[in-house]
């Protein structure tokens, strides 16, 4: 599948899985040609790659029970024990991505449990135009704080519950949520934090270890890119200054969490997203 970020392959080859897919945007440098699947013929080029390399390992050497949905409900259960109300933050809620179907998923997950969910977004559909213009002068918005406040003390939530937070919503609205006095949780679905271009993070040399200027910058020629790189720097930089008092911090996947450490993140716990059914 199209896989944005990386991530999954970047676990798996670290404990030496290899990775099947399609050879196709930031997977390229993960899957080598006999593990790459025909786009044209797809369901023969999987077989073929299962008969002749994959089949008997993964038969052998895979708990797949490890992955089974009905651990990770017992794993939420235990995330949100003594939570009755719950207010999730989140750029945009919308099935387009990995995050926004984990977030539809988690809140139907959450509501069969019986507690109260809120959100709080940006509506969706944005146009083009207006997701530039947001994330441009989302680290101006100072009265995104007060509108947070508001939102804060008309639902009350036992906890607030960050999801993606890097694009539009920006440090007014974590500030504000920090300052309310809830205790707080951060998932961190990507890289998006912690480094200047997740989507072409390819190995973990790429990820910075905590906020080093040149890591950012990297080998940009282009003027340009080099200023959107130098100020998102410089915002995240004051993003942690507030994310560092998180309650607690989740990545789904343990590849994640000594670089979390980096960025002043003290609690950090393995929540995977997914489960096999």
């Amino acid at each position: 599948f199209l896989e944005t970020f990386g991530l999954v392959a970047l676990e798996s080859l670290k404990e030496w899985v290899p990775v099947c897919g399609f050879r196709k945007w930031w997977l390229v440098p993960f899957i080598p040609d006999n593990l790459a699947l025909d786009e044209t013929n797809t369901w023969d080029s999987l077989l073929k790659i299962l008969e002749q390399i994959i089949f008997e390992w993964i038969h052998t050497t895979v708990d797949l029970s490890l992955y089974e949905e009905n651990l990770w409900r017992e794993e939420l259960k235990l995330v949100v024990k003594h939570i009755n109300s719950i207010l999730i933050i989140h750029d945009y809620l919308a099935p387009i991505g990995w995050a926004e179907n984990y977030i539809a998923f988690l809140k139907k997950e959450l509501t069969d449990l019986g507690k109260i969910v809120r959100f709080a977004w940006y509506r969706w559909p944005l146009p083009r135009w207006k997701r530039i213009a947001l994330s441009l002068w989302s680290p101006f918005a100072f009265w995104h704080k007060a509108w947070m406040k508001r939102v804060i003390e008309e639902v009350q939530p036992d906890v607030i519950w960050m999801h993606s937070v890097s694009r539009y919503v920006w440090p007014w609205w974590v500030s504000a949520i920090l300052k309310s006095g809830k205790p707080t949780i951060m998932t961190h679905h990507d890289l998006g934090l912690i480094t200047a271009r997740p989507s072409k993070t390819t190995s973990e040399i790429q990820i910075s270890h905590g906020f080093v200027y040149r890591d950012f910058i990297g080998d940009t020629k282009s003027p340009l890119e080099y200023i959107a790189r130098a100020l998102k720097y410089l915002t995240l930089k004051w993003y942690w200054k507030n994310l560092g008092k998180v309650d607690l911090h989740l990545v789904p996947s343990d590849f994640m969490k000594p670089h979390l450490h980096n960025f002043w993140a003290k609690e950090v716990e393995t929540f995977p997203h997914c489960r096999i059914r």
